[in-house]
């Protein structure tokens, strides 16, 4: 089988090898319905009407339809290696996300702003070891007591994060259960999700799963965590007197590289906290027409809830 989307030549071309035969699928019709098969001299010879030896019948609906074969040729024009390197690059990208965890609250997209904490190896034996030493024993049904109470949590979870997100609750549900741990999901809207985490001083709920979208300059989402952020922006009920301190000496502190220290300190003490644990960073990828122009790129996006630019600059060339 050949994929135009590895390489102009296939898997062949990209790995340096030869086939004796190859399988080409509709997208050398530019996703008309045409398929091909190639091969060596000697072997597609069995094709030759013209041949001496015994032929093979090869008939097709569309064998030679003069529109699947010019909207090939266009569909092939357009695959050129350079066109091939962007697809390449997209694809990394997107295996590159689904393998790196997050660490902060402050994404990389924000640039200098995050700090690169390394995130703590994913080790489902560690886990059971370190449980195990803290004695909470496994019980009936492969499910941990700690302190004279089954480890049965409930996960509280917005609705709004349905579909992807469903499919991370379930891949950490399935990791917990390895290490004795039960976990349920239970949907909430937005509103009640955050009613339900902030109720009676955040003592009520047991874990949420949430998301932000922080903005370019880290202080807003390291406002979240202050001490005055709670019943408003905070949605985890950290409180921490030193953290407040910093995240008013930050915001007035005007050399760049000094607020830059401070904010990295901030992050390291919500990620050694646990607070909240930053599952994965989304990447925001936009594409756009090669006729249209004057879209302002930015870490977040093309169109941010902070900036009209690209609404107002945005026009057909």
């Amino acid at each position: 089988m050949i994929s135009f989307r590895l390489h102009r030549a296939g898997a062949q071309g990209k790995f340096g090898y030869a086939a004796d035969l190859t399988v080409l699928g509709k997208v050398i019709g530019g996703g008309f319905p045409v398929g091909a098969v190639a091969g060596r001299q000697e072997i597609m010879a069995v094709f030759d009407p013209r041949g001496t030896g015994p032929l093979v019948a090869h008939a097709g609906t569309f064998n030679a339809n003069p529109v699947a074969m010019a909207a090939g040729l266009a569909a092939l024009e357009l695959l050129t290696p350079e066109a091939i390197a962007g697809l390449d690059e997209l694809g990394a990208r997107c295996r590159k996300e689904v393998r790196d965890t997050g660490s902060t609250m402050v994404p990389p997209a924000t640039g200098k702003w995050h700090d690169p904490i390394q995130p703590l190896p994913f080790d489902l034996a560690k886990a059971n070891q370190l449980l195990d030493q803290a004695g909470y024993k496994m019980g009936p049904g492969g499910v941990r007591t700690a302190n004279g109470h089954p480890m049965k949590y409930q996960v509280d979870f917005s609705s709004d994060q349905n579909g992807p997100g469903d499919r991370v609750f379930q891949i950490i549900q399935a990791d917990y259960k390895k290490i004795g741990v039960q976990l349920t999901q239970r949907v909430l809207d937005p509103s009640a999700e955050f009613n339900a985490i902030t109720a009676n001083k955040y003592r009520n709920y047991d874990l949420a799963m949430w998301y932000w979208v922080p903005i370019a300059d880290p202080d807003f989402i390291l406002s979240v965590y202050t001490c005055s952020q709670w019943n408003a922006w905070n949605d985890s009920g950290y409180c921490n007197p030193a953290y407040d301190r910093l995240y008013k000496q930050q915001a007035v502190t005007t050399d760049p590289q000094k607020r830059l220290q401070i904010v990295y300190r901030m992050q390291k003490m919500i990620y050694e906290s646990r607070a909240e644990i930053v599952l994965v960073n989304n990447d925001t990828i936009d594409t756009w027409s090669n006729k249209w122009t004057g879209f302002v790129e930015s870490p977040q996006g093309l169109f941010t809830q902070l900036s009209k630019n690209s609404l107002e600059s945005v026009h057909l060339k």
